[in-house]
């Protein structure tokens, strides 16, 4: 039953087009329901576990709405929904998804934060939360949020269409390629403080690019745009470019990290350059959480059913399939993991320019 119902979802998500962490400069709303599942099931990030009887499970019969601060074709969408119908069967809840676009996820954040702390509403977002401060949109960080699970991250991956007057080139003549075609290449993003925003503003400093940027709701418009040959390059992450690189809709052209992934044909941009091996790894992650001063007790059953349902074997099998790099991190560790990122990325913004308050301002110390 679990692994049909996760299927079906898996396979409605993956249905739009684009499938990476970040969202929207524009925004939207949109609620949908799954029905409630009747298995449920105990355990910790230490093991994997098995479904058992809802019978006795505090969430049985529970709605949970997870509010998602992006569109319904992002990655940040593509992951949440299966993770939904796994917690249904896992514990017998009901999840209801209501979608709340904009402004990098800072719009649906402001509006989870405005819902009541009890636990009844999760957020279930990306790394937006890294550069609110950063870029000025919303007065939220990460020390004003609980994070349930950390469940996974992705890296860039830097991709054009089939045939383009890109295609074929490595990383270091697409670059010549940019230089000697100044304000000709257009590339998409998702928006101020998303993954490929920040990839872009770093490429762009570090090799003095002019580039036409252009942002749109979602990935999935993004990569839409891309396979028409309105743009010339999008950055996806793992979870987006995967199922396009290999359905052969778009080309990778460098992976955006280290080391190159094991399934995807793109050497690692390390193998071109050390000029950003100070930020790596650097990517999109996924997170659930609630506000920090929700009850503790809630806290902790919200957090023993969101671990089960990350370690149950049928979600352990969708986000192998679907992130680049599996965390299941909770609480402090989560925290941690996300701050570090969080000071890399907000320094590497003040140092050049592209965000005109310092990081100590809101609290985030220069990284070692």
């Amino acid at each position: 039953m679990l692994k049909k119902t996760l299927a079906v979802v898996m396979a409605l998500a993956l249905s739009v087009t684009g499938l990476t962490a970040c969202g929207s400069s524009s925004g939207g709303s949109s609620t949908t329901a799954a029905s409630g599942g009747t298995a449920a099931a105990s355990g910790s990030t230490a093991a994997n576990t098995d479904n058992a009887s809802t019978e006795g499970n505090s969430l049985s019969g529970k709605e949970i709405t997870f509010l998602i601060p992006f569109g319904d074709s992002s990655g940040t969408n593509a992951i949440w929904r299966p993770f939904g119908a796994a917690l249904e069967e896992v514990t017998g809840c009901k999840v209801v998804y209501e979608n709340q676009a904009g402004a990098s996820g800072s719009v649906g954040t402001t509006y989870f934060m405005n819902q009541p702390h009890d636990g009844n509403t999760i957020l279930c977002s990306s790394e937006s939360t890294t550069l609110f401060h950063a870029q000025n949109l919303i007065d939220v960080d990460y020390d004003d949020l609980e994070p349930l699970v950390l469940v996974g991250a992705n890296c860039g991956i830097l991709v054009t269409y089939p045939g383009s007057p890109l295609d074929g080139k490595d990383f270091n003549e697409i670059i010549q390629y940019i230089k000697d075609h100044p304000g000709e290449v257009t590339v998409g993003s998702t928006g101020l403080g998303g993954m490929p925003w920040v990839w872009w503003t770093l490429l762009s400093n570090v090799y003095d690019l002019d580039l036409v940027i252009v942002d749109y709701d979602s990935s999935g418009d993004g990569n839409t745009q891309l396979m028409g040959g309105h743009i010339d390059l999008f950055i996806n992450g793992y979870t987006t470019g995967k199922p396009l690189i290999d359905a052969g809709s778009v080309v990778p052209i460098v992976t955006l990290d280290l080391e190159a992934l094991p399934d995807i044909d793109a050497p690692a941009i390390s193998e071109f350059t050390d000029a950003f091996d100070a930020y790596l790894p650097y990517g999109s992650y996924f997170v659930a959480e609630v506000a920090a001063d929700t009850p503790a007790d809630t806290v902790n059953t919200l957090r023993e059913a969101f671990l089960a349902t990350y370690n149950s074997d049928t979600y352990q099998e969708f986000i192998n399939a679907n992130c680049g790099k599996l965390l299941g991190l909770t609480g402090e560790e989560a925290n941690t993991y996300m701050k570090h990122q969080q000071a890399v990325i907000s320094w590497m913004l003040y140092d050049t320019g592209n965000s005109a308050t310092s990081p100590s301002d809101y609290g985030v110390e220069r990284p070692e």
